[in-house]
């Protein structure tokens, strides 16, 4: 994020990230991935896309996007602003969720954003820069100490205030809301056909402004978000159900299964059939 390079590879489960700019600096193009993603504001303000929402982000606000969500940060001011960001996968907490009795997965599909509880600032501040330095210096047993962390982080947040959305809803400008609206309808309706021609009429503006804009607001072309809506959608099918691939490719909205298969790899840097044995086990 912000200027960001994925903390994670296939080799790895777990990375953490701490970053002082200024407000000019944003996050790569609107993305997603296949791992769980915390991001702490510790000073400043920042906008953040959520899959189809804008929302004001303040220091003390703790962001969780879920596995496959598309998000973006973006700039609120010229004024400087520090974060934190921690990637992880599934396997990092296993052991340990396989020990106690919660799900912390329901955090991130229950609510995006949480308030620390006030007082609280310095305690999770101090408990990021110990993750920050163990993760860096490596010292002996650290990823267990990593483990430990995140476990307490997260099940601090069960704790604290879950955000209003509707409190939390805020544009940048009339184009942002714009956007929001239209990403919104595409959400909703991934599996219909949509293209830049019947959306530019719906919402009243010319092809070519609503390409602009698009790209303007978000870093990717309306095509490119339609199909990384798809896809998001098209892993819960695959993994969930025995669909098959062809009629996966057609219950998200595309009209080959041929042109699904490469989008898919395209985005996720593997086919189908391979993401659906990865989860099987097969």
């Amino acid at each position: 994020m912000d200027g960001y390079l994925d903390l994670l590879d296939k080799n790895n489960s777990f990375g953490i990230e701490f970053l002082e700019a200024f407000g000019s600096k944003t996050m790569c193009d609107t993305h997603l991935h296949n791992h769980y993603e915390l991001y702490y504001q510790i000073v400043g303000e920042r906008y953040i896309f959520l899959k189809d929402k804008f929302y004001y982000i303040r220091p003390g606000d703790f962001i969780l996007i879920a596995k496959n969500e598309i998000h973006k940060t973006v700039t609120a001011n010229q004024n400087m602003y520090r974060r934190m960001l921690i990637n992880f996968k599934d396997s990092f907490l296993n052991d340990i969720i396989n020990s106690i009795d919660f799900d912390f997965s329901t955090l991130f599909t229950q609510n995006h954003i949480f308030k620390i509880n006030i007082g609280d600032e310095n305690y999770i501040k101090v408990l990021l820069f110990k993750m920050l330095n163990e993760y860096e210096n490596k010292p002996y047993g650290y990823e267990s100490l990593l483990k430990l962390q995140l476990s307490e982080i997260l099940t601090y947040l069960v704790t604290c205030q879950k955000y209003d959305y509707s409190k939390g809803l805020k544009f940048p400008n009339a184009q942002y809301n714009k956007i929001s609206n239209i990403s919104e309808y595409i959400n909703k309706n991934y599996n219909q056909k949509l293209t830049l021609g019947s959306l530019a009429q719906k919402y009243n503006m010319s092809n070519y402004y609503l390409s602009r804009t698009f790209k303007d607001v978000l870093g990717i072309t309306l095509i490119e978000y339609i199909n990384f809506t798809r896809i998001s959608a098209s892993k819960n099918f695959i993994k969930n159900t025995d669909l098959s691939i062809t009629e996966i490719a057609f219950k998200v909205g595309f009209e080959s299964s041929t042109y699904f298969t490469k989008v898919f790899k395209s985005i996720t840097n593997i086919t189908p059939l391979k993401y659906r044995s990865m989860y099987n086990g097969k």
